[in-house]
């Protein structure tokens, strides 16, 4: 397969049998006994966080990268600071929705170079559709599996995603629960200046906007509500391979990581020619 040959083969082929894994006990799970329980920020955590962190830890344990996972006490800022490349994983990302019995919950892996993405993964388990963008080659590849089984893996056929270019139109993709305050504000003014172009909203949760993105059915994303590293770091990745570009609402300033908390300030994220916004 083509996409092994980039500079970072080895940790795709384990990166990708984590996520695969991990989304097969996050779907044993799934609409059975959660137990779930709620952290020290009361976000919930359930039994699938838990079985999926352990499992994309201890695979990725083994490429000897050191991995920082939602489900996991921090390192110290002073450590991790230091890291020239490291593992950013969120097991399960969209828990409220998994709970819900909803399907916009993902797998998140992403392989960080001095402090920035280079690489993502992306599998929703309900679909079982995976996405990889590698930000050295560019390219970024999206399949379907029948079942969630690494041994598959090996015989699906990957399709190339095609280098996001400019549309007249503009799509915009949020979740319900955040429609409010300054996202709504903010969708109003790319209304106010669309010069004409119509302008749509898509209603997608979790990382899956950030694939609504890199598939080109959306070019606008828009977040104010809180989110941390780990839900942005890999999907961040898959779309910027394809030309998308992510900063900070405040200054239009690429988006930091390893920041001492791994809370995100405010961001955008848009396809090529609708940069200004």
């Amino acid at each position: 397969m083509k996409w092994l040959d980039g500079a970072f083969s080895n940790h795709v082929k384990t990166a990708l049998k984590a996520a695969v894994e991990a989304g097969k006990v996050i779907m044993e799970v799934y609409g059975g006994q959660l137990e779930t329980e709620l952290k020290a920020d009361d976000s919930p955590v359930t039994l699938a966080d838990r079985r999926a962190h352990d499992i994309i830890s201890k695979t990725l344990q083994t490429t000897g990268i050191p991995v920082i996972s939602e489900e996991m006490n921090l390192p110290d800022h002073e450590i991790r600071k230091k890291w020239q490349r490291y593992w950013l994983v969120d097991p399960l990302d969209g828990t409220k929705e998994f709970i819900d019995k909803g399907v916009d919950f993902t797998v998140n892996i992403a392989l960080m170079e001095e402090h920035q993405p280079v690489l993502g993964i992306l599998l929703l388990p309900c679909s079982k559709e995976i996405y990889l963008g590698d930000k050295l080659q560019q390219k970024g590849w999206k399949t379907t599996l029948d079942r969630l089984e690494w041994a598959d893996l090996h015989e699906t056929s990957w399709q190339s995603l095609p280098k996001l270019t400019p549309v007249e139109d503009c799509t915009i993709v949020a979740s319900r629960s955040h429609l409010k305050g300054e996202t709504l504000e903010f969708i109003e003014q790319i209304k106010e200046h669309s010069e004409g172009q119509e302008v749509r909203l898509l209603y997608r949760g979790s990382a899956v906007k950030f694939c609504m993105i890199a598939e080109g059915k959306a070019q606008v994303y828009p977040r104010f509500a809180p989110c941390m590293e780990w839900d942005t770091a890999a999907g961040q990745a898959l779309c910027e391979a394809l030309g998308a570009i992510m900063v900070r609402m405040e200054d239009r300033r690429p988006l930091d990581y390893s920041k001492p908390l791994l809370l995100n300030p405010p961001f955008l994220l848009t396809a090529p020619g609708k940069q200004h916004f």
